[in-house]
């Protein structure tokens, strides 16, 4: 198994509501999209109660669209009783 640990920045161009609890983040990282197959994840560092915590999230959409964008896309459900990364996203 690969386990690339190495932290890329991004920005988010763009937010969608996809329900009143599920919304769409279009994550721009900084050197570029990676190729990525459908399954795979987006591990994003979140800060949580003074540190960063990690949290994983599927990508959507189709590779070939991320590639295009230069951009991936990820959903996030806000689970209210949750302890991290949907609260602050």
């Amino acid at each position: 198994m690969h386990d690339d640990t190495t932290w890329q920045r991004a920005h988010v161009r763009a937010l969608r509501d996809l329900t009143p609890s599920v919304r769409e983040f279009e994550l721009v990282p900084e050197h570029g999209v990676r190729a990525w197959t459908p399954g795979s994840h987006l591990r994003v560092r979140v800060p949580l109660a003074q540190r960063d915590e990690t949290r994983h999230y599927s990508l959507v959409g189709l590779p070939a669209e991320s590639a295009s964008r230069g951009a991936y896309r990820i959903a996030v459900k806000r689970l209210e009783p949750g302890r991290g990364g949907s609260r602050h996203l």
